[in-house]
């Protein structure tokens, strides 16, 4: 997600730039998407954007060794490793429903059958996205700054 600016560099949060394309990536050919422990990938890039937005910094800047392979190169699961320790420490700066809503996309808590869907196409996965991210993310923007969806463009009013 992007914002345009205002005048004097200033973000316009009520003029986001959304990329809103659900379209499962093709299928990964390297042997190490077979061991991901994020269920979604789009879910998680969602979580790191917005732990990104709150610490002001890249994730890939944020590494640590301890977030690397065990010969010290970045694999499958670096991002998750360390989006979960920066939101660790975080954590207690962050309001609660922008903290839920990270959360739900860096574990998927919201999954309670280890057999459902994580595919945005699958409809009870979607209205779970919807409950558990977007919504928390909408009353955090109306707490916060007193925008809601339709005055930034993003549903019909």
């Amino acid at each position: 997600m992007s914002f345009f600016y205002k005048a004097k560099g200033f973000l316009d949060l009520k003029r986001p730039y959304l990329a809103i394309q659900f379209d499962e990536p093709e299928p990964a050919e390297d042997p190490d998407e077979m061991f991901r422990l994020h269920p979604n990938s789009s879910i998680l890039a969602l979580g790191i954007l917005l732990l990104e937005i709150e610490i002001c910094a890249t994730i890939e800047s944020q590494r640590c060794p301890d977030d690397l392979s065990e010969d010290g190169t970045v694999n499958v699961n670096t991002d998750l490793t360390t989006a979960l320790r920066l939101y660790e420490e975080t954590v207690d700066n962050l309001f609660v429903d922008y903290r839920n809503a990270i959360r739900a996309c860096l574990d998927c808590n919201f999954i309670e059958d280890p057999e459902q869907s994580t595919s945005l196409e699958d409809e009870s996965f979607r209205q779970a996205v919807c409950e558990h991210i977007v919504a928390p993310i909408e009353n955090e923007l109306l707490g916060g700054f007193n925008i809601r969806p339709e005055d930034i463009g993003l549903k019909n009013a």
